[in-house]
């Protein structure tokens, strides 16, 4: 440590002293003294530059787990260097469906709805609780960011002994709306389901996109047969897709099934477009996740490929994470 002599000596030494003192405390484990570190925060009138996303970092840190605002001097340095590096956060609108104990109450009551979002290691990435005004309608809406990951969520409105639980994806960059409904009780087991998700046009949704479920000896460029029953939820923002595909112990026994998109043609045929997966997979608590984006030209070339027939282009590609 360098101490530099000013015109009061004496201010100086004991000033040195101290710091000395402090820096020898840390060296040897007391916790009691803090380390000191030099840096802007130091400079008397000069306030840190934190960034929003270095705030919104330390708002979903551990240390801002119960959702109170900071000024940002919590939060450690490492957080803060990665925190002013990352562009990747999701805007997410929470869409929750009150139960039915929740609907009862008169409008002018206001709840407490928690929210937990976890990543499959069971580390917690946001832990906040909201306070919601019950209004004149049957639903309320929450606003927070959150970085790109598969999440398990948990919406709690402790009171009223009601909840919610899904799993889900956040992409990066991107406003995120999901939908969940509280029900009585406590969360059910989660169901086995895998995820696939992905960037898309506007001129997805014109084709009226459906994932389908196909026999497994279904072989390319031959007729799709009868579609298989299974329980599939997709949502659609702009930019984006999120599809549910569930699944249970009876698929699991009877083996694998073929995952295709289903796009519509202007003649009321379909194209079904083959999707480079295995489907179901064995379940281990938390579900797999397939991206896949989807192109303007990938959509343009089917223009002149069969219908009612199970394609295999090679420019459909997804990856697993």
């Amino acid at each position: 440590m360098l101490c530099r002599r000013t015109r009061n000596v004496q201010t100086t030494r004991r000033s040195c002293d101290a710091r000395r003192k402090d820096e020898r405390g840390a060296r040897k484990g007391d916790k009691r003294t803090p380390i000191h570190f030099v840096s802007s925060f130091d400079t008397p009138g000069i306030r840190p530059r934190v960034t929003p996303a270095a705030r919104r970092a330390f708002h979903h840190s551990p240390a801002g787990d119960a959702g109170q605002p900071g000024d940002g001097f919590g939060m450690s340095l490492a957080a803060g260097r990665e925190a002013q590096s990352m562009d990747g956060f999701a805007h997410v609108f929470l869409h929750v469906a009150l139960c039915k104990a929740m609907v009862r109450a008169a409008p002018a009551t206001t709840f407490a709805m928690h929210v937990r979002m976890a990543f499959r290691t069971g580390d917690t990435q946001f832990n906040k609780s909201f306070s919601v005004s019950r209004g004149d309608g049957s639903d309320a809406v929450v606003e927070f960011d959150v970085p790109r990951g598969v999440y398990r969520v948990l919406v709690e409105a402790p009171k009223y002994g009601c909840s919610a639980s899904d799993f889900l994806e956040v992409l990066p960059d991107a406003n995120r709306n999901v939908n969940e409904t509280l029900v009585d009780g406590p969360p059910a087991p989660p169901q086995p389901v895998m995820l696939l998700d992905g960037t898309a046009p506007t001129s997805f949704l014109y084709v009226r996109p459906t994932f389908v479920l196909l026999d497994k000896n279904v072989a390319c460029n031959q007729p799709i047969g009868p579609l298989v029953t299974s329980p599939v939820r997709v949502e659609y923002d702009q930019g984006s897709y999120y599809v549910w595909l569930y699944s249970d112990p009876q698929m699991e026994r009877q083996g694998q099934y073929t995952v295709a998109l289903r796009l519509r043609t202007p003649a009321s045929t379909a194209h079904y477009v083959r999707l480079p997966f295995a489907f179901p997979t064995p379940w281990a608590g938390f579900p797999g996740h397939i991206q896949m984006n989807v192109s303007e030209d990938m959509i343009a070339g089917l223009a002149t490929e069969k219908v009612d027939t199970l394609l295999c282009p090679k420019l459909w590609q997804s990856s697993a994470h």
